[in-house]
């Protein structure tokens, strides 16, 4: 079950990935990971992105959880990465027995990863929730998200597009992902 938007917490990101497996994520990730466009974040915003999206229209939330930590994580810089996707999708299958989701979960968030930059549109609405909830958080680097880039009507709304835009504007640091970095970093 979806937590409510406001009752959001590290909690909810352990129920799918052990501490341990974002430990890792965390110190392989080559970029810095409070202050990169594409670091813990922006994998934040993602997250409550797609969480609006997916009270509309039903998303599995853990196959969000997962994509938003993996999707970038094995980015080489902050500019033109064309198979970082790929590589976060592959980096993921490493961990894939100690992840609590199922082989289907697993599935998409590796076509999810994959996929999200070079794919517009998915029929699958727990991938399509993904991309949009990537999407939502472009203000990060200056791009309005164009909403005939997006694939969930929930993620078309002019006032959630502004609001999201935003946040990632003024890259917004959620306070649960602030006590996940500290909570991690601490994990022996």
């Amino acid at each position: 079950m979806n937590a409510p938007i406001d009752q959001f917490s590290k909690e909810n990101i352990y129920a799918v990935i052990p501490k341990h497996i974002l430990k890792k994520i965390f110190n392989d990730f080559e970029l810095n990971l409070t202050q990169s466009h594409h670091g813990i974040f922006h994998w934040a915003r993602v997250i409550q992105n797609g969480r609006f999206i997916a009270e509309q229209n039903k998303a599995n939330v853990n196959i969000l959880i997962a994509f938003a930590f993996f999707h970038d994580c094995q980015r080489m810089n902050e500019e033109n990465d064309p198979e970082h996707g790929l590589r976060g999708g592959t980096y993921m299958l490493q961990f894939e027995n100690q992840l609590k989701l199922s082989k289907e979960e697993i599935s998409k968030v590796f076509e999810a990863c994959e996929g999200h930059t070079d794919i517009l549109f998915h029929h699958d609405k727990d991938i399509s929730t993904c991309w949009d909830a990537d999407r939502l958080d472009l203000m990060r680097v200056g791009i309005y998200p164009n909403p005939e880039k997006l694939n969930n009507e929930a993620a078309k709304n002019t006032g959630l597009i502004t609001y999201l835009s935003a946040n990632a504007f003024n890259q917004v640091e959620l306070g649960w992902a602030k006590s996940l970095i500290a909570d991690v970093q601490s994990f022996k």
